[in-house]
């Protein structure tokens, strides 16, 4: 057993101990030393982690944060892209979900980001602080036709439609 497995059956063999269901500090830790090591069995191990709604919440959050550190090729951006989409949409858990959001701030160049985006910011009953991280992601995204849309749409929203023509008028003045 290598070094990577060690530290990946480590992190399987962890409990749960905090009085919430927190992660032991060794997963947080685990997925930080297995961050700091570049081999191919790292990525598909952390994206597993994430999209594991039985794991815990701060072992995914720290996935999520080492997720925008890594270098990747195309087909590993759109693999991770994908797999933060799915959390952001169908997490039962906000807090994942918001960092989700912001974690895409990093991919929007990755086709069906944007859309993924727009879909949680077009929904005005989202919990809406994942709306406000969603939007921030998307202001990540430039000028973009679709990103642009997104955000006229937006405009009439009560709570973010000043953002959204704030963001529009910055991207306007950029271009002239």
């Amino acid at each position: 057993m290598d070094h990577v497995e060690m530290l990946i059956q480590a992190f399987r063999s962890e409990q749960p101990s905090g009085l919430f269901g927190d992660a032991l500090p060794g997963k947080v830790d685990v997925v930080e030393d297995l961050a700091a090591i570049n081999d191919d069995r790292i990525l598909p191990f952390f994206l597993a982690v994430l999209t594991d709604t039985n794991e815990y919440d701060e072992a995914r959050l720290g996935v999520l944060d080492q997720l925008q550190f890594r270098r990747y090729t195309s087909e590993e951006r759109a693999a991770v892209a994908n797999a933060v989409i799915a959390v952001m949409l169908h997490d039962p858990d906000n807090n994942v979900r918001r960092h989700a959001a912001m974690t895409l701030q990093d991919f929007m160049d990755v086709l069906g980001t944007v859309d993924a985006v727009g879909h949680v910011l077009l929904k005005p009953d989202e919990d809406v602080d994942l709306r406000h991280s969603a939007l921030r992601a998307l202001g990540n995204a430039g000028a973009a036709d679709r990103a642009m849309e997104i955000l006229r749409a937006l405009r009439s929203d009560e709570r973010l439609g000043e953002y959204a023509q704030s963001t529009l008028n910055i991207w306007r003045d950029r271009r002239s």
